[in-house]
């Protein structure tokens, strides 16, 4: 009976997890590896907080994709046409850095796996050629299949690599300190950027609610909203408790070196290679080269879909009538093509390094936080939406109060990034 159940659940499981693929890269093998070099435990904090402030906006996709049948971006168009122009302007703002930063960071893992002598910009172009030959070809039938046993193969190599370090004769954990001090900028560079970015930009809720609408088996409501919840719970707990296994392992095996981390991607994960294996042996490159790739392969994969799927309907729904939805098959390969052609001329022209990159994007990602916080907040809990469904009204206070706290981490970025404009 409870295998059964396990097989049950395994089935259900899909648009969650594939969220929880999007979120396990840059924010996770780049950021939560350098957190806790160069800011020790500290920053386990800043993970936790980042989960609980950005969950009800998350879980506004599972909530009202599983009950409506629609994605978030149909939700944006019935409140204000403009919502979804302002979504379409800031998903083209963002999508070619993203990708090209996620394809980067795979690019360089790839190299160092593979002894060929490549430009980054080759590798790096080369894998996202075959995701989206991968998408064009399989489709999300083929992505919902293939990232779960991806993710869990990832999580048993991540638990691995740390219980390995943890219990190193070598390594001993550090006492908790905290070296972040909120008046250096530098430092509050690094925590916008690693909030933007963790788990994941929350845009990424409409792929998610994209992909739960693609899943959808026409199960009741109570059946296939509960599944959701369950199937984006599960995901996205899984992103906490990675994201806090893969800084412990920056931490242990970084923080007491004192070595500069390279900004450049092959450089940093050779770095990354090479201290893993001097430290826990020659046995830690197969398994965390296979946990990074993997890691970064799904994160390319999903983010190309996700931009891909959410720029496809969003020009149907604005330019197309909502009953045409041929025009999607027509559309996804087009939006492919430009999403990819975007992030190859991004890759090949205007690369300079990595850290820059991902801080473009995951700065960009945290300023528009508050823009479809507030989005996402107006869907669950409008006239439209079915009053059972509607989250209580201690959940909304909670929900604007965290609404709150962003806005002010954004402006308190703004000003310590600009304050030389101000008298």
């Amino acid at each position: 009976m409870q295998i059964t159940t396990l097989k049950s659940i395994y089935h259900s499981l899909g648009p969650g997890i594939l969220l929880a693929a999007t979120a396990i890269g840059v924010s996770h093998l780049i950021q939560s590896v350098q957190a806790g070099a160069k800011y020790g435990y500290f920053f386990i904090i800043m993970i936790i907080l980042a989960h609980i402030i950005k969950y009800p906006f998350f879980e506004a996709a599972p909530r009202y994709s599983s009950i409506t049948k629609r994605s978030l971006l149909y939700g944006y168009y019935l409140l204000n046409p403009k919502y979804l122009i302002i979504y379409l302007i800031l998903t083209i703002l963002s999508m070619f850095t993203v990708l090209s930063a996620v394809s980067v960071v795979a690019g360089g893992i790839l190299a160092n796996i593979i002894p060929v002598n490549l430009d980054i910009k080759i590798w790096s172009s080369l894998i996202i050629i075959i995701c989206a030959i991968i998408l064009i070809y399989g489709k999300y039938s083929l992505l919902d299949t293939a990232i779960k046993p991806i993710i869990i193969l990832l999580t048993i190599c991540t638990i691995i690599a740390v219980f390995m370090a943890l219990f190193s004769p070598i390594n001993k954990i550090p006492e908790f300190k905290i070296d972040f001090d909120f008046s250096n900028k530098s430092d509050i560079l690094f925590l916008i950027a690693f909030l933007g970015w963790m788990p994941c930009p929350l845009d990424c809720a409409v792929w998610n609610s994209i992909w739960i609408t693609e899943k959808n088996h026409q199960h009741s409501q109570d059946v296939y909203y509960s599944r959701s919840l369950l199937d984006f719970r599960i995901g996205f707990i899984t992103t906490a408790i990675l994201g806090i296994l893969f800084l412990m392992l920056g931490n242990l095996i970084f923080y007491s070196t004192g070595i500069a981390l390279s900004d450049k991607s092959i450089g940093f994960v050779a770095q990354l290679f090479e201290i893993y294996t001097s430290y826990l042996g020659q046995w830690a490159f197969l398994i965390i080269a296979i946990a990074a790739f993997l890691t970064m392969f799904s994160t390319v994969i999903t983010c190309l879909d996700g931009f891909t799927r959410s720029l496809t309907r969003t020009i149907r729904l604005l330019f197309f009538s909502d009953k045409q939805q041929s025009y999607e098959k027509t559309l996804y390969p087009k939006s492919l093509l430009f999403s990819l052609l975007g992030s190859l001329i991004i890759l090949l022209y205007f690369l300079t390094s990595m850290k820059s990159l991902i801080y473009i994007a995951t700065i960009i990602s945290f300023l528009t936080i508050p823009f479809f916080a507030y989005f996402n907040l107006k869907l669950i809990t409008n006239s439209n939406f079915p009053k059972k469904y509607h989250p209580s009204k201690n959940y909304i206070k909670l929900c604007y109060l965290f609404i709150t706290i962003l806005i002010t981490f954004s402006l308190f970025f703004l000003y310590s990034r600009y304050s030389f404009l101000f008298p």
